[in-house]
């Protein structure tokens, strides 16, 4: 049984170290829980994110240190070189030019009229949630990028999202429900709640969604109601699902019994060749 609570300052090795349901494990298991079992144990970074770490890290004072390269591109051995051991030291390995973009995007999100206050007002930074689910009993975790209340007690988790592409709200609905954002919203927030004691109306969630990549447009967004229903909804399965295949120990792939039955889309349905 985890003690529901909620825990600042904590490093973020202490927090990957407890055994606990993870929004990003969660995932895995709604693709296939061979998937989950194999995610766990085999967790891989990706260089890909490391422009956005870099972003958090400056916007919310808090992260890993970055190292960076004066170097164009990763095409020389020593670069290389240099970047592996950043990382073995546990460092943000970035070329010149990608610190520059990190730096800008990080401005423009401080300097936003809305994103700004909310991420500079009051609160905490890499706040971690633990507590029990209770019709599974498994022990759940969370780490949220910051956590500030506003004067009438709503207690806002604020999620900062970097996007290599654009952070237009109606492309960011169709990337949430690609990624799982509203999942993660639904996750956090109940985890919240529950950890604090709270009613689920005072807890609030805001997506502060930035382009690493000129211009660095930003927005700032939340979900409706139906969308962090669909989430929980989500979340809940997941859990469940974890529940049962730890009480049989079996973690099946995509397809263990049969074939599955695959249809195209409805648009292919529809060519005609005349």
């Amino acid at each position: 049984m985890t003690e529901p609570r909620i825990v600042y300052d904590q490093p973020d090795p202490e927090y990957r170290a407890v055994d606990a349901a993870s929004y990003s494990a969660l995932k895995h298991m709604l693709d296939s829980p061979a998937r989950y079992l194999w995610e766990r144990h085999n967790r891989v970074e990706k260089a890909a994110y490391d422009k956005g770490h870099a972003v958090h890290g400056i916007v919310l004072g808090v992260g890993e240190p970055v190292h960076v390269i004066d170097a164009p591109d990763w095409k020389q051995k020593a670069t290389r070189e240099e970047r592996d051991a950043a990382y073995a030291a546990g460092e943000v390995p970035l070329l010149a030019h990608e610190w520059d973009a990190a730096q800008r995007c990080a401005d423009r999100i401080t300097t936003h009229p809305l994103a700004g206050p909310i991420l500079t007002r009051p609160g905490d930074s890499e706040v971690s949630i633990y507590w029990t689910d209770d019709p599974t009993g498994l022990a759940c975790k969370a780490r949220a990028d910051r956590v500030t209340v506003t004067p009438d007690g709503t207690h806002y988790i604020v999620d900062v999202k970097t996007s290599g592409q654009t952070a237009n709200p109606a492309a960011f609905g169709r990337a949430a429900a690609n990624f799982g954002y509203h999942m993660q919203a639904a996750y956090y927030m109940h985890g919240y709640a529950t950890a604090a004691g709270l009613e689920p109306d005072q807890v609030a969630w805001l997506n502060v969604i930035a382009e690493v990549n000129a211009p660095h447009e930003v927005a700032v967004t939340t979900f409706d109601w139906l969308s962090l229903n669909a989430g929980e909804n989500r979340w809940r399965h997941a859990l469940d699902q974890l529940a049962a295949c730890q009480e049989t120990n079996e973690w099946p792939g995509y397809t263990p019994a049969e074939a599955a039955i695959v249809t195209i889309p409805p648009y292919a349905l529809k060519e005609t060749w005349q």
